[in-house]
């Protein structure tokens, strides 16, 4: 039964269009949402960063702010979304929004709750991008200039999310991902955060989910180390010292690559195989000590060599922490395990946040350097 809820829920998720037709100058475009909890009253608090039409239009050049931060509360999403209405002049039009912003503590309650209204109502869209703020209210990130091309902070956040495969340090989610991995079995969801900095936004890590409740965040490095192992591989940049000389780097550049989560079952022991294949790119090298084409192929393997070992390092820094911190399967490995052996996994689901904490894994990377650039060996001044 779980498996078709499954099924229709996407279903619903993936579709989105007009329910009814409206004039631009009677409905207020909302493009970003952040959710927030008053502490004191428990209500929670829905900013709606909607659209100023006329200043979208360049043959008018209306003076004013391109959009509107728009705050209202209520007990649920929905009664804030209604009393809204009482103190602005559009009523809210979600086909558009492109972000929600969730505060960490509303987060720590539960999000199912929250996004219901997201899922049920039919301006909802399942692709909308899922973000956590950290250590900050989540309309103050939604209120901060943007500080790239975009004009508009939700749209600024968004295309910053669509980044993470330049440098695999953080997470792209929408609402089918998260609820895909909530209903699945054998696997926890994530989402990515959002923290300020100055006066900027910056996406940085992922937070873990246990079910819908937020129970604690995976660094940088350890992100990068999770997105090697569930085969998230774009663009990345890994920088190293030099083979040649240690006080300087090199960086190869991701090309792409996949992995693989093999179940091992002997006996009562599960164990995990993850097996990797990733392709680089000798994007940069401040080593200048020349050396010949023979010397390039033996150096080249060397630098396969270490990759490996810088992938390793990272795939086991984010397994052994959400293993031994967090107990909750965000890689799928219990996934993994049902679709191969689905009476195995009968057997162990109800305790599998213990058996997932303790099981055993060997890691098997490949690298290939595909090319060096544009040019052989390292550019050097004549003495």
């Amino acid at each position: 039964m779980k498996n078709y809820f499954y099924v229709f829920l996407l279903s619903i998720l993936s579709l989105s269009g007009c329910w009814d037709s409206k004039e631009l100058n009677e409905i207020g475009i909302v493009t970003g949402i952040a959710i927030d909890r008053d502490q004191k009253t428990e209500e929670i608090i829905l900013t709606q960063q909607t659209l100023n039409p006329a200043t979208l239009n360049i043959a008018i050049g209306a003076p004013g702010p391109n959009v509107k931060n728009h705050e209202s509360r209520g007990n649920t999403i929905f009664e804030a979304v209604r009393d809204g209405t009482q103190d602005f002049d559009r009523k809210k039009f979600f086909n558009h929004n492109k972000i929600i912003i969730i505060n960490e503590k509303v987060a720590r309650e539960g999000v199912l709750s929250i996004l219901d209204v997201f899922i049920r109502d039919h301006e909802g869209r399942g692709l909308t991008l899922l973000s956590i703020a950290r250590g900050v209210e989540a309309r103050e990130l939604l209120a901060e200039e943007p500080q790239g091309i975009g004009r508009y902070q939700a749209i600024h956040l968004e295309e910053m999310m669509e980044n993470y495969r330049y440098n695999q340090k953080s997470s792209k989610v929408n609402i089918i991902n998260f609820f895909e991995k909530e209903l699945e079995e054998g696997i926890n969801p994530v989402m990515g955060v959002l923290e300020k900095e100055e006066t900027n936004a910056k996406l940085t890590g992922i937070a873990i989910f246990k079910k819908d409740k937020l129970i604690g965040y995976l660094d940088e490095i350890e992100t990068r180390g999770y997105n090697w192992v569930i085969g998230e591989i774009h663009n990345a940049a890994i920088t190293m010292p030099s083979l040649k000389n240690e006080n300087e780097l090199v960086l190869l550049e991701t090309l792409g690559g996949d992995s693989r989560i093999i179940p091992n079952i002997a006996g009562n022991e599960i164990s995990f195989t993850i097996e990797s294949r990733i392709e680089v790119s000798l994007a940069e090298q401040q080593s200048k000590e020349e050396y010949d084409p023979y010397e390039n192929l033996e150096y080249l393997k060397q630098v396969e060599n270490k990759t490996k070992k810088v992938i390793e390092k990272e795939m086991k820094m984010a397994i052994e922490k959400v293993q031994k911190e967090y107990q909750a399967d965000i890689f799928g490995f219990g996934r993994q395990l049902f679709k191969e052996n689905p009476s195995k996994w009968k057997e162990v689901k109800e305790n599998w946040d213990e058996i997932f904490s303790n099981a055993a894994y060997t890691i098997k990377i490949d690298v290939d350097i595909k090319h060096t650039g544009l040019i052989q060996g390292s550019f050097s001044s004549e003495e």
